[in-house]
């Protein structure tokens, strides 16, 4: 097999339900699939469709105790699965198609787990938010924000948090942008192999508490919570090109960082609270409209608030719970439809 894995050798694949396998797609940005090798595939009919194969091989090479890596993969893949199968039906989150197991010709290893999504031939946000024209780009970042909040709603109405969602996890499609991978999702109520991590996704993108070591034992404040910060953390990447974090850090004295601070998370989140009020400063300046910048600048501070137990909805606002996405879905829904309204009237 040449020195590749069983999922490394599936080019012109053709499974048991008719898909055939292309090429390799190298992924950018992704964290779900540390161990998984990701392919093209075409159905029988011709539709186009993206498949995760799980790279059994290359796991087992770097576990210390391998019955324990069988184990967690076993785990890992099944949790997926079954939460694609729970994400069926939602029109803002990425179909899964199929999912099976691969016999790889050749392979001294047994079949290779799959499963098989939807493709975005748009690519992700990032693409398109490099090209945009400055006359639209306002209409359709707020669009997009507007389809990533339903997508969070959707997936949060079944008790599910995203835990990853970060530009390379929102997928252009025509007329909608999906989010993609639940490789690093949680689930209330169901055990998974990540779930003893304060935080599964991406470690660029996380709020600045993980760091300084606070973790709430609350389910919601600790999963919703934090997908309530990330998506806060796309509506400025989306102004600024950079994430959230990145850009509080800024404006952060190096001593308080955390690889430099000696104390508690309370006893410097004055000091951080004091860099994200400036963070947000920066961010509003570089939104063009002002009226919109004024609005999004709230829901930000809302989303991104440095300290987690004042995350989300203010009482204020709040009906039932602060992690209800309702308002911020009708919030970006209103202000895409004044921008889209602002650029007729240009």
């Amino acid at each position: 097999m040449n020195g590749k894995s069983p999922a490394e050798s599936m080019s012109g694949c053709v499974l048991d339900d008719g898909w055939v396998v292309g090429e390799r797609v190298n992924p950018s940005g992704g964290t779900g699939g540390c161990f998984s090798v990701r392919y093209n595939v075409v159905s029988a009919d011709g539709r186009q469709a993206f498949l995760k194969a799980l790279d059994i091989s290359a796991r087992l090479n770097t576990a210390r105790d391998v019955v324990d890596a069988i184990k967690d993969l076993a785990t890992d893949y099944a949790f997926e699965r079954d939460i694609v199968q729970k994400c069926d039906g939602m029109s803002k989150v990425v179909r899964g198609l199929a999912y099976g197991q691969a016999k790889i010709p050749g392979s001294p290893v047994g079949p290779v787990p799959y499963l098989i999504f939807e493709f975005a031939e748009q690519g992700d946000v990032r693409r398109h938010l490099g090209a945009l024209e400055s006359a639209t780009d306002v209409a359709w970042k707020l669009e997009t924000l507007h389809h990533i909040s339903i997508g969070l709603m959707q997936l949060h109405k079944k008790d599910i948090a995203h835990q990853d969602l970060k530009p390379s996890n929102v997928l252009v499609f025509p007329d909608v942008r999906k989010i993609a991978d639940m490789g690093c999702a949680s689930e209330r109520g169901r055990g998974g192999v990540r779930d003893h991590l304060a935080f599964a996704g991406d470690p660029s993108y996380p709020p600045l508490d993980i760091f300084y070591g606070y973790e709430s034992t609350d389910w919601e404040e600790r999963r919703f919570g934090y997908d309530f910060y990330l998506l806060g953390s796309m509506v400025v990447f989306f102004f600024t090109q950079e994430a959230m974090s990145a850009l509080l850090l800024t404006h952060l004295d190096e001593s308080f960082f955390p690889n430099n601070w000696g104390g508690s998370f309370f006893e410097v989140l004055p000091y951080v609270q004091h860099a994200f009020a400036n963070s947000l400063e920066e961010f509003r300046a570089n939104v063009p409209d002002d009226e919109i910048a004024k609005a999004l600048s709230i829901i930000v501070n809302e989303l991104c608030n440095p300290d987690p137990r004042q995350r989300g909805l203010p009482p204020s606002r709040r009906a039932i719970s602060r992690f209800s996405l309702d308002q911020y879905v009708s919030r970006f829904n209103h202000l895409a439809r004044l921008a889209a309204f602002k650029l007729k009237q240009a």
